[in-house]
């Protein structure tokens, strides 16, 4: 769902995530483990990939944010 101009909010394994499209695509938080097949999945429909992401940031240190970041790193 875009929330902004090129802000889009993915909804992962316990939490939210959001990609900022532009030059340098940017995920903001990366779910529980597992949030991988999902995280895909919306990617897909908005046209991009994991590949796309230039840049993870972790809001903080908790599993839901971070759990999912080796899946996609």
């Amino acid at each position: 769902m875009e929330v902004a101009p090129d802000v889009h909010a993915l909804r992962l394994i316990g939490v939210n995530a959001f990609l900022i499209l532009g030059d340098e695509p940017t995920l903001i938080d990366a779910g529980h483990r597992g949030s991988g097949v999902m995280l895909r999945r919306q990617l897909a429909a908005l046209d991009h990939q994991v590949t796309d992401i230039q840049r993870i940031v972790c809001t903080h240190g908790h599993p839901d944010h971070i759990g999912g970041v080796q899946e996609i790193a």
